[in-house]
Order: structure tokens, then sequence, then C-alpha cells
């Protein structure tokens, strides 16, 4: 019977000795403190602008020619006069019904009265010196027109400017290798998309972590000792402060340092007690 009264308080300080301290931070899935903030590393892809040609717009001209006809008209003077002879006549002094002739050369004249110069009878032509003047041109002087003209010469008249377009008239061709061409609006292109920059994540920045806890000594109540650490955040207590010799709030084992839960505490006073109890009574029997 005492050896099962004396089991009893022995298993169940087994029991809390088996049973494991609360996990670390790191094992619950809690950050590490203390850690700095690493940044994302980012890259860039650029995307050139896409693009559509457009040719010029351009128009050309020509220089323009055409062969015009013209005239010629005749022009002469007389080198020398032609040769010939004046008939002259008169009717026969007593007998009127006959009648004189006399066939003199141009200056003279039959002596006598009552004669009448008539026709020129020309025994050799006039040597004359002849020109043909083109139309618009002046003959030389001495030269009288004979009414007489010919074809002349064709003339080529050139327009004064180049033009897309003949000049008005008929007859006009183009001047070879004369074109030029004119750029009313040069070649371009046309955006169609701009040129944009694509940014993606390479490797993930990640926050930095709170400040670690500094650590404070606990008074577990019995004079003269530290019952164990706990900590408290960026504050340190003052033996001065209200309740600062007792923080119950941290329950920690003392050789580890770890926080165990209020129902172990209880579970194990009770354990304790309930042993001394039955020890006290296996003395009396």
């Amino acid at each position: 019977m005492k050896i099962r009264l004396l089991a009893a308080p022995l298993l169940l300080g087994a029991a809390l000795a088996v049973i494991p301290p609360p996990a670390h931070a790191d094992d619950l899935g809690y950050e590490e403190c203390g850690l700095p903030a690493v940044p994302a590393t980012y890259g860039s892809v650029h995307h050139p602008a896409e693009t559509v040609y457009v040719p010029a717009v351009t128009y050309a001209e020509w220089r323009w020619r055409r062969e015009v006809a013209t005239l010629e008209r005749e022009h002469a003077r007389v080198v020398t006069p032609a040769q010939g002879t004046y008939r002259w006549s008169r009717p026969v002094p007593g007998d009127p019904s006959a009648t004189e002739t006399a066939d003199l050369a141009p200056g003279e004249q039959p002596a006598g009265e009552g004669w009448v110069r008539g026709a020129f009878a020309e025994t050799a032509p006039a040597v004359r010196d002849v020109v043909w003047v083109a139309q618009g041109a002046t003959p030389p002087p001495g030269y009288d027109a004979t009414g007489v003209a010919r074809p002349g010469v064709p003339v080529t008249e050139s327009a004064p400017e180049p033009s897309p377009l003949p000049p008005a008239g008929e007859g006009w061709s183009v001047v070879p290798g004369s074109m030029v061409v004119h750029e009313v609006v040069p070649a371009h292109d046309v955006v169609v998309t701009p040129a944009w920059v694509e940014d993606f994540v390479v490797e993930p920045g990640s926050p930095g972590t709170e400040e670690c806890l500094e650590p404070v000594e606990v008074d577990d109540g019995t004079p003269g000792e530290v019952g164990g650490v706990g900590a408290v955040r960026g504050h340190v207590a003052d033996a001065t402060e209200e309740g600062a010799g007792a923080v119950p709030e941290a329950r920690v084992l003392p050789a580890t340092g770890g926080e165990v839960d209020a129902w172990l505490l209880a579970l194990g006073a009770g354990a304790v007690l309930a042993g001394g109890a039955l020890v006290r009574s296996g003395r009396r029997a």
C-alpha cells in the first residue's frame, strides 16, 4: 500500500518532466526578431515601339518644248534693170488712118510730136538680188517685199518654267531628262504602339522584423535569489517600481527559461501537495 501511494506522485512528477517545454518561436512559425529588411530585386524588359512606314508624298514637274512652224518672206532689190524697148506710136501726118511706130530703149523718145509710149517689150530680164526674211525679222536696207512667202525653218519654243502639265496650246512634249521631283511630305514612321518597359520581380524581398526583446531578471519571491529570466520589449523593470520584484505573468522554468502554461503549474503544485499528504499518512500508519 505504501509503495502505491508513493508511486502516484512519482508518476505525476515524471509526467511533468516528460512534457516538453514550449517550442521556440522559430518552431512555431514566428519570425526571428531583429532581421533587417531585404529589398526586392527587379528586372526589366524593354519592348521597342511598333511602327508603320509611310512613304513620302511627292509630285513631279517637267520642262516642255514644241516645234513652231514659221514663214519666210521674199525681199529683193534690182541689181541690173531688165533690158527691152518701149513701143511708141502716132498717126501718120496727112493720113490719119495710118499709124507710125517706133521701138526705143528706155530713156529714148522719137522725134516729132504726137508720139505715145506703149508697152515695154523685155528683151532680157532684170537681174535682182533676193533674200528670204524670217517672220518677224527686219529685211536689209534696199530690199523690198515681193509678196512671195514660203515655209520657214521650225522654231523650238520652250516653256519658261517646269510644270506638272504642258502649257496651253498644241505640240508640247517633255524635254528628256528634265523631270524634277518635289517632296511635299517626307517619308516617316508612324508609331502604332509606343515603346514600353516591362518590370518583373527577380527575387522578392522581405520586410524587417521587430527588434528583439530585452532580457530582465524575474524574482521568484525567495530572498536573495533570482528565480529566472523574463523579457520585456524595450523596457527593464526598476526595483523601485511597484511589483517590480515579482512578475507573475512570466511563468518560466528555472533551468531553461521557457514559459510554462498556467495549467501545468497548477497540476504540478497539486501533485506536490498530494505527494506530501500521502507521505504524512504513510508515516502515521
